[in-house]
């Protein structure tokens, strides 16, 4: 296939003339040249940049579904919240011409969780010291991609490698631009969680937080601070090759399947994955637990001063106090418990 790289070059920089209006936000810079090299081999200087978000302020864009969701179920398999490490196991997918443009092996890291845990805390802190982060990144795979990962993991249907190589086009620039200041990279954004296995196949030396907070808090987080859209992972109906259902529930159910299926998602994968894996409890962390520090301080390998560390989560980050609503909450917690307690 041709390709118009001045083009596609051309067109990086006009996205990145208009991004450069939302400086006031923070670092918002897509560099042309890097994001070419999210879809061909090469070299590019520099980094991309997308800033940690505010309260109420983050920048990102997600694209449109690469397969439209399906009118019906009918005829298709439903989802199970609970994957197994077998699923991970057999997973030998093979990054291939995604490591061209990886010129050095460096111990990047990944923070899984359902997120309302506490990780633009940590995304805050893993910044200060060696790591480049990212929370929210400028592009974003489709739900449609996400759906498929989920359920060709979860069947062990492995036949298309579209969802790997779509997801890692939205990472790559991230990636190189690390390299490029020999700064491992930490993606610290819940939305990634599902593509952890292809993450830890495309960098053999990545490291892996299981970031983790009790069920009802996140739930209640998510309830009353008006948290959860349909970007979020959802029960689905599937078969293949590859179509799609939403299994349309209400609130509580959903995310009492959602928080559910991430747990054990993280800790089935988690399970295959030996020292390069460690859950971390972020209800300590915020407590200031000298333990889960020290645990969080050695595996991440910080190069902060331990005082520093404990210290950043004595101050609540992303708390949104000014958008709760507790209307509904008594019986929304009590919907909640019901469901999650079922699976």
């Amino acid at each position: 296939m041709d390709r118009d790289y001045e083009a596609a070059v051309d067109c990086w920089a006009k996205a990145d003339a208009l991004a450069s209006r939302y400086s006031d936000w923070g670092d918002v810079r897509l560099n042309p040249y890097l994001c070419l090299l999210r879809f061909t081999a090469g070299k590019a200087a520099g980094t991309v940049g997308a800033p940690i978000p505010t309260e109420d302020q983050a920048i990102s864009m997600h694209f449109s579904n690469h397969i439209a969701e399906s009118n019906s179920p009918r005829g298709m398999e439903r989802i199970h919240a609970t994957p197994t490490r077998e699923c991970f196991r057999i997973y030998d997918y093979d990054p291939g011409p995604l490591t061209l443009n990886i010129a050095k092996e460096l111990p990047h890291l990944m923070v899984m969780s359902t997120g309302r845990c506490g990780t633009i805390s940590l995304a805050r802190l893993l910044n200060k010291g060696q790591y480049l982060t990212y929370h929210n990144c400028l592009l974003n795979s489709s739900v449609s991609l996400q759906t498929q990962m989920m359920a060709q993991m979860l069947s062990g249907n492995h036949e298309s490698t579209t969802p790997e190589e779509c997801w890692a086009a939205t990472r790559a620039a991230e990636w190189i631009g690390a390299i490029n200041e020999d700064r491992p990279l930490a993606l610290v954004c819940h939305r990634d969680t599902i593509w952890a296995p292809t993450f830890a196949k495309i960098h053999p030396l990545s490291k892996f937080i299981y970031l983790h907070r009790d069920p009802v808090k996140v739930f209640e987080s998510f309830y009353t601070k008006n948290q959860w859209n349909d970007q979020q992972l959802h029960p689905f109906y599937y078969t293949f090759p590859f179509q799609w259902h939403i299994d349309k529930m209400d609130l509580p159910a959903t995310l009492a399947w959602y928080i559910k299926f991430t747990e054990n998602y993280c800790r089935a994968f988690g399970e295959t994955m030996g020292d390069r894996f460690y859950e971390i409890s972020a209800d300590q962390l915020f407590e200031m637990d000298p333990f889960e520090v020290e645990l969080l301080y050695e595996f991440a390998g910080l190069d902060l001063n331990f005082a520093e560390v404990q210290g950043h989560f004595d101050t609540p980050h992303n708390a949104k106090i000014h958008k709760r609503d507790d209307t509904n909450l008594e019986a929304g917690r009590e919907a909640f418990l019901k469901a999650y307690d079922s699976l």
